[in-house]
């Protein structure tokens, strides 16, 4: 406890003291906590979310922001703190894109919200189906996604690309992402191109009906939710996923290793 008359012009902890204080923590409750939670408690903290929150921690301890003299010791902790999430053996990769943030059950979930974000739904569903359409996503994301068969983007050479189809055999990631004119949303085929039919009528709450952008939000949405009737689907923000944990061990065995290995 600090008093007005004492000297409050302290210095700033180095990273090396913060970053020890987050692993005592960490480590306390993962000492605490359960590997796996009851259906009751689901997107509670788990044995599983204080390691990765380690393993964060030391990862950017690790980077080359807070280690300019590259030390090799702070990449092997990083790993073998993700690792110690692997050897867990409780998560796994959920491979389907489109459902995997809408469960709250997926192997592949280690820190989860607690709370349906239930608005999300108003905020981010297509004007027709009664929505805001907060989110439009712009043309410069449209064009990262790649090609899916050669791997090449867009603008490359040979890349495939069809300007009269274009998007056709893009990453499939691009669909499950992004309404763009022509998808197929709650079967019902969507045209967002200017003057479409049902473009000109009016929001809820007042604004423009239509997309501004020619694109509408798919990702985070919950396809199986509805305003008319109400029905609120699954919008649990996932805040650690296993996929993101096994990128971060790969990361900093890459810098651990002389010669990187393609252990896990």
């Amino acid at each position: 406890t600090l008093n007005i008359t004492d000297n409050l012009n302290l210095p700033r902890n180095t990273v090396d003291e913060t970053v020890n204080v987050i692993i005592t923590n960490c480590d306390k409750a993962a000492n605490l906590l359960y590997r796996e939670n009851a259906s009751a408690d689901l997107g509670r903290a788990t044995k599983g979310a204080a390691l990765m929150l380690k393993a964060q921690a030391l990862l950017l301890r690790a980077s080359k922001l807070h280690n300019p003299s590259e030390d090799k010791t702070k990449w092997v902790a990083a790993a073998a703190a993700a690792k110690d999430v692997v050897n867990l053996g409780v998560y796994s990769v959920d491979g389907n894109y489109k459902s995997l943030l809408h469960s709250r059950t997926t192997p592949n979930i280690i820190f989860q919200s607690t709370v349906n974000k239930a608005a999300w739904r108003n905020l981010m569903f297509l004007p027709s189906l009664g929505g805001y359409a907060r989110v439009q996503p712009i043309q410069e994301m449209v064009n990262a996604y790649e090609m899916q068969s050669t791997g090449k983007a867009i603008t490359e050479p040979g890349s495939g690309y069809d300007l009269n189809n274009p998007y056709v055999g893009r990453d499939p990631r691009l669909g499950y992402s992004i309404i763009y004119d022509g998808s197929t949303w709650k079967g019902t085929v969507i045209q967002t191109y200017q003057g479409a039919p049902g473009t000109n009528g009016s929001q809820p709450q007042g604004g423009a009906p239509q997309t501004q952008t020619g694109y509408y939000l798919a990702k985070t949405v919950d396809e199986n939710a509805s305003i008319t009737p109400a029905v609120t689907g699954e919008h649990y923000w996932i805040y650690m996923r296993y996929e993101d944990l096994l990128l971060m061990y790969a990361e900093a065995q890459n810098e651990a290793l002389d010669i990187p290995d393609n252990t896990i």
